[in-house]
């Protein structure tokens, strides 16, 4: 199962904490969505049990 960690309305946000996230090993997907064709919205997901840990590690780089 796949738990959202982050949620930013920018895509290089976006790929910066993705790139963060694979480096440190955890498997990740990005779900973009458009709201009101305004605005989009990235979500970066990684599995359940390894949220906690993602968390800690954007904690560590001033992300979070």
């Amino acid at each position: 199962m796949w738990t959202t960690v982050y949620v930013t309305t920018s895509g290089n946000s976006a790929t910066k904490i993705e790139k963060i996230l694979r480096d440190e090993g955890f498997l990740i997907k990005v779900k973009d969505s458009t709201y009101e064709n305004k605005e989009t919205l990235y979500e970066i997901l990684v599995l359940e049990y390894e949220a906690k840990d993602a968390q800690e590690v954007l904690l560590e780089k001033g992300i979070l």
